[in-house]
């Protein structure tokens, strides 16, 4: 799997996980919940996950976070 493609597309770099490529993309905009700022530890990245199922072709999914 290309790796250095998926990084240049997204603009974030990923690892490797055993035979899962991750990428974490944080959230651009400040988050605030009751004019308190809620920090990016708290889970406001959008997970990306890559697994390579052969022929040039990947199995993907995602944890997103919406407001």
């Amino acid at each position: 799997m290309d790796t250095a493609t998926i990084d240049q597309i997204l603009g974030h770099k990923g690892k490797v996980n055993g035979d899962v490529y991750q990428v974490g993309v944080p959230r651009a905009e400040k988050i605030a919940d009751a004019g308190m700022a809620v920090p990016g530890s708290m889970g406001l990245v959008t997970a990306l996950n890559f697994q390579p199922t052969g022929g040039g072709k990947a199995a993907i999914t995602g944890d997103f976070v919406l407001k």
